[in-house]
């Protein structure tokens, strides 16, 4: 498992990994919020991307992110 810490001010961006490069991944709220798919997730939330979903937009809430991307590895077929 790979993880990262992302950080992010307020309103900010960032293009998630590739999901399809991988078993997946989650997104776990450390501090601030996630506005993600028409939702907002506060600190402490958790979403999953799925390894058939295209990369998602990690989007900041209006104080900020700080989002641990845990980052499974690829099953063998």
């Amino acid at each position: 498992m790979a993880a990262h810490m992302l950080r992010l001010g307020a309103g900010m961006a960032a293009t998630g990994p590739d999901p399809k490069q991988s078993g997946g991944y989650y997104l776990f709220v450390a501090n601030g919020s996630l506005d993600w798919a028409g939702k907002t997730y506060p600190r402490w939330s958790m979403v999953v991307v799925e390894p058939n979903e295209d990369a998602v937009e990690i989007r900041a809430g209006d104080k900020g992110l700080e989002v641990l991307v845990l980052q499974y590895p690829r099953e063998e077929e």
